[in-house]
């Protein structure tokens, strides 16, 4: 995600910047996958609490980057286009 994202970046691509947009969601569900997995061994066996935590954080810091690389992208689409994708509209009341 995060090459990508730089790559649409350099070449003024939002097609590429949007496609790494949808990415983001797959990697948030990873991420909880990952955690749920990480509580049990935890649970399961106390002695790997340390390295548990261990992953728990690693995998915290790469969905944080996924989330940064989707920002960047936003950004992107914002750059070439001229839309805010960020926030969808509300609308008017």
């Amino acid at each position: 995600m995060l090459r990508d994202v730089l790559d649409s970046f350099v070449q003024h691509d939002a097609d590429k910047a949007r496609s790494v947009l949808q990415r983001d969601d797959r990697v948030d569900r990873l991420h909880e996958s990952h955690l749920r997995s990480m509580i049990t061994m935890m649970m399961e066996s106390p002695r790997q609490i340390g390295a548990a935590l261990s992953l728990i954080l690693i995998g915290r810091n790469i969905e944080r980057v996924a989330d940064l690389a989707t920002n960047i992208g936003e950004d992107v689409v914002y750059l070439v286009e001229g839309k805010t994708i960020r926030h969808p509209a509300v609308p008017h009341r």
